[in-house]
Order: C-alpha cells, then sequence, then structure tokens
C-alpha cells in the first residue's frame, strides 16, 4: 500500500510519537492515519503470518487497523500505542480463528510445501520452515507469547497488557514454549 504523507500543522509525521498520532486520528487527521499504518502494517503483518494466518494476514492487518479506526473516538492513552494495537491484532487473530480461517491457511501452506520439495532445499529456507513448524507445534497462548516478544520485540509488559494476563504468566508461558521448543528441536535432529 502506498500512501502520501502531507505535513500537518502538527509537524513532521516521523518526529511524532505513536500516541500522539493515534490522539490526532481521533481528531480526523487521515495523515496521522497513515503514517501509523506506515509503521505497523510490516509487524503486523509477522505477527499475523507467525500465529498462522499466512493467507489471511493482510486481510487481518486491515481489520486491525479498521478496528483502530473504529477505536478512535474512544482511545485514552493508558498503555503504550504498541500494547493496544496488539490487543486489537489479537482480537483480530482470534475472531481469524474462530472463523475456520486457520483450516484453509493449513492446506494452502501443504500445497506450498508439496511444490516446495521439488525444488533445491535451501538452508535459510529449511531452518526458517522448520521454526515455523515448530511454533506452530505450541499452544496458541504460547505461540501469543512467543511471537509478541521474540518476533515483535515486545517487553513482558506490554505482552501483559496485549493479552490482559499478569506479567508472571507471560514470564510462564514464555519459560514453557521455550522448553517445548528444545525438546521438539531435539527430537527432529537425528
Amino acid at each position: 500500500m502506498v500512501c502520501a504523507l502531507t505535513l500537518s500543522a502538527g509537524g513532521d509525521v516521523d518526529d511524532t510519537t505513536d500516541t500522539q498520532l493515534m490522539l490526532r486520528v481521533g481528531e480526523g487527521d487521515d495523515d496521522a492515519l497513515a503514517a501509523l499504518v506506515h509503521r505497523y502494517q510490516g509487524p503486523l503483518v509477522n505477527f499475523f503470518r507467525s500465529m498462522g494466518l499466512h493467507s489471511g494476514a493482510d486481510d487481518a492487518v486491515q481489520e486491525t487497523f479498521l478496528r483502530l479506526y473504529r477505536y478512535r473516538d474512544r482511545y485514552e492513552p493508558r498503555a503504550s500505542f504498541r500494547t493496544f494495537i496488539y490487543m486489537i491484532a489479537r482480537q483480530v487473530s482470534v475472531d481469524a480463528v474462530r472463523k475456520g480461517r486457520r483450516y484453509g491457511d493449513m492446506l494452502e501452506r501443504a500445497a506450498q510445501e508439496k511444490e516446495s520439495d521439488a525444488a533445491p532445499d535451501l538452508r535459510r529456507g529449511a531452518g526458517l520452515a522448520l521454526a515455523e513448524e515448530l511454533l506452530m507445534t505450541l499452544p496458541e497462548a504460547m505461540r501469543e507469547v512467543v511471537v509478541m516478544s521474540l518476533c515483535q520485540g515486545m517487553k513482558y509488559d506490554e505482552i501483559s497488557e496485549a493479552l490482559d494476563i499478569p506479567v508472571g504468566t507471560v514470564k510462564s508461558r514464555m519459560f514453557n514454549a521455550m522448553i517445548r521448543l528444545k525438546e521438539a528441536l531435539r527430537e527432529r535432529r537425528p
């Protein structure tokens, strides 16, 4: 998605914090919304793909920004904006699972893997495929924490707020997820 940003009376968009941008979105500033989309589109696509929504990742990102826009009048900067947008993204992910999109994604991924089996195996591609496969073996609650922490770079307190769980639960899920991933990797090695 290509969008041109123009400067408004608020100053340069690049120097504006996410919270300031979201408050400007609430005031009807389309440039502020475009700046937030520019900042978060890529990380959200990665988040949704890591959560198993491969072919639906772009749709999920779009839904996240639509919901963000709907909340614009009610937004209050109690937590960081990043926490807020990942709360929305998580709910979009949960809704997508409820709608059964994951089944279609699994079928599509299986077809892609079958096609890629015919191509020469590249080490990096094989490593990424293995990491993704191992990640998908985790229960969703653990996978969310791992993706938010390792893939999105969120801190435990941000994850806690985004998932509405105690920080101790975030740490516990991360610890248990790492143990499971290590065990699963050990089982796959010859």
